[in-house]
C-alpha cells in the first residue's frame, strides 16, 4: 500500500495515489486500517505540514509503516559554496578548498555525498569553519568526494491547537504490542517544531521505531520539550536513530533523546543543546542505551546540564565525543556506563558515577581537559574499572576523584595498560576526598581491586 502527500496540489478527499495525492500527512495515516497485513509506505512531497499525526496500530503479522520524505533540498549558506569537492579530511574533520563560510552555519544540517564508495549517503553535519566541515564519524572515506549542502524538502511543525500533543505518535496495541511484531519508519524529514508541543517523536506499546536522516528542532516558546520520546507503555518499545538531528534552538529545558523502560541506540547523530537552557542531551531509565559515533554537546543548564544521564540502566558511548556540557555524564542507581569515545570541554565533571553506578573507561576511551575532576565516585557502591589503553589527562580536578560516601566503592586497574593519566590539576587519585593523591603507577602495584573508603586504599585478593 503507497499513499502519496503533497502539501501544494493535494487534497484529503483524493485517493492518495502519485497523480492524485492527499494534502496532510495526518490524512494518509487516516487511511490505513487498523489492522494491517501489509506493508505501508507513505512519500511526502517537499513543502511545510503544520500538522501532528497520530500512528496507532492493531498490528497483526509482522508488518512495517514508512513515512518518507521524496526529496532534499540545497541548502544557501550565507557565504561560501552549497557544494564542492573534500579536498583532505582528518579524522572527523574534511576541508574544502575555497570555501568561506560563517563559523557554524551548517550545524544541524546534512551533506550529502555524491561521489566515491558512500555516493548517496547523507551525514550530520556537527560544526564547521570557513572551509572545514566536522561530522559525527571519521571522514577519511570521503577525501575527494563531490558534495552538496542539503536538509530534508519535507517539514512538519506540529499542530499549534494542540500543544500537549507529540508532532508524531505512535504506539502499538492488541497483537503486536510488547512484541516488537511491526515496525514504523521515518525517513528524511524535518521536524521542525513550532508549536507549544512537549515531544517531538514520542513511542510507545511494543514498536521498534526507526528514524533515519531526520532533523528534529524545537524552535516554539515552551519548556520541557523532549526531541525524541521512549516510553514502556503497554509494553517495551525500541528506537533506532541512524544519521539524525535533534537541536534545541529556542527551546528551554530541553532534552534531546530520553527512553524510559525501553531501548534506544544512535548511529551517527548530533544532539545539540545549544547553551545554558538545557538539561540533558540522552536519558536513559531502566533500559538500555547505545550510542555509536554520536556527537552531544551544549547541554549545560546550571543544574541539570548532563550530556548523559543513566539510571538502573545500561549505557554504552562507542567513538564520538561528549563535550561541551555541564557535566558529561552521570549516572546512578546501578547503572552502567561504558566509554570508548571522548568527554572533554566540559564545564564540570567528566563522568559522575553515584550510588551503585558501575563505569567502565574501555580501551580507546578519554576524558580530558574538563573544568573539574575527570571521573568522580561519589555514592555508596560505586564502582570503576580501567581496561586497555585510554586517557584521563588535563582535567581541573582529579583524574579520578572519590568524595561523599564512597563505602564499598572500589577502582580495578588490573586491565588497564598504557593509561595516559597525567596533568590533571591536582592529582590522578584521591579516595579521601582530596585529602591525599595517589599515582597510577602506584595503583598498579596492587594486584586485584582497589577498596576506597574515607580514609585509606586497601588492596584486596585477584577476583
Amino acid at each position: 500500500m503507497t499513499l502519496w502527500v503533497d502539501a501544494a496540489s493535494g487534497d484529503d478527499e483524493n485517493d492518495g495515489t502519485e497523480s492524485a495525492p492527499l494534502r496532510t500527512v495526518s490524512g494518509a495515516v487516516s487511511r490505513i486500517p487498523l489492522v494491517i497485513d501489509h506493508d505501508v509506505h507513505v512519500k511526502v512531497r517537499p513543502g511545510v505540514y503544520p500538522e501532528s499525526f497520530s500512528i496507532m496500530v492493531l498490528f497483526g503479522r509482522q508488518r512495517a509503516i514508512k513515512i518518507e520524505g521524496t526529496d532534499w533540498t540545497q541548502v544557501t549558506p550565507r557565504t561560501g559554496p552549497p557544494a564542492g569537492r573534500f579536498a583532505s579530511t582528518a579524522g572527523r574533520h574534511a576541508t574544502v578548498e575555497g570555501a568561506t563560510w560563517a563559523a557554524d552555519e551548517l550545524k544541524g544540517r546534512f551533506v550529502r555525498i555524491l561521489t566515491g564508495g558512500h555516493a548517496g549517503k547523507c551525514l550530520v553535519i556537527v560544526s564547521n569553519t570557513a572551509d572545514t566541515i566536522e561530522l559525527c564519524t571519521a571522514a577519511n572515506p570521503l577525501s575527494g568526494a563531490q558534495f552538496e549542502l542539503v536538509t530534508p524538502a519535507a517539514m512538519i511543525t506540529g499542530a499549534f491547537e494542540d500543544a500537549e500533543a507529540p508532532v508524531a505518535s505512535i504506539a502499538g496495541v492488541g497483537r503486536g504490542s510488547g512484541k516488537g511484531l511491526s515496525s514504523v519508519s521515518l525517513v528524511n524529514l524535518s521536524i521542525d517544531v513550532l508549536g507549544q508541543q512537549k515531544n517531538g517523536v514520542w513511542a510507545a506499546g511494543g514498536v521498534d521505531v526507526y528514524l533515519d536522516n531526520v532533523k528534529i528542532s524545537g524552535n516554539g516558546t515552551s519548556s520541557d520539550f523532549t526531541g525524541i520520546r521512549v516510553d514502556n507503555g503497554g509494553g517495551p518499545a525500541r528506537c533506532e536513530l541512524t544519521d539524525c538531528v535533534v537541536f534545541a534552538n529556542a527551546r528551554t529545558d530541553f532534552q534531546g533523546a530520553q527512553a524510559a523502560g525501553a531501548d534506544l541506540s544512535a548511529t551517527r547523530c548530533l544532539f545539540d543543546g545549544n547553551g545554558a537552557s538545557s538539561r540533558i542531551g540522552v536519558g536513559v531509565e531502566h533500559g538500555t542505551g547505545a550510542l555509536t559515533d554520536c556527537v552531544v554537546q551544549g547541554f549545560s543548564k546550571a543544574t541539570l546540564g548532563h550530556g548523559c544521564s543513566a539510571g538502573e540502566s545500561s549505557v554504552s558511548f562507542m567513538g564520538g565525543v561528549i563535550r561541551h556540557c555541564r557535566a558529561g555524564v552521570v549516572a546512578s542507581a546501578g547503572a552502567t556506563f561504558t566509554l570508548r569515545g571522548e568527554i572533554r570541554e566540559c564545564a564540570g565533571r567528566g563522568v559522575v558515577l553515584q550510588e551503585r553506578a558501575r563505569g567502565v573507561l574501555d580501551d580507546g576511551g578519554a576524558v580530558r581537559s574538563n573544568g573539574s575532576h575527570g571521573i568522580s565516585l561519589h555514592g555508596y557502591g560505586a564502582s570503576l574499572l580501567l581496561l586497555g589503553q585510554h586517557d584521563v589527562s588535563r582535567n581541573g580536578g582529579h583524574g579520578v576523584f572519590t568524595g561523599g560516601d564512597p563505602q564499598d566503592a572500589f577502582i580495578d586497574v588490573t586491565a588497564s595498560a598504557a593509561t595516559t593519566m597525567n596533568e590533571n590539576t591536582s592529582g590522578d587519585f584521591t579516595t579521601d576526598g582530596g585529602k591525599t593523591s595517589v599515582g597510577l603507577t602506584a595503583l598498579r602495584k596492587l594486584p586485584g581491586k582497589v577498596s576506597v573508603d574515607q580514609r585509606r586504599v586497601i588492596r584486596l585478593a585477584s577476583g
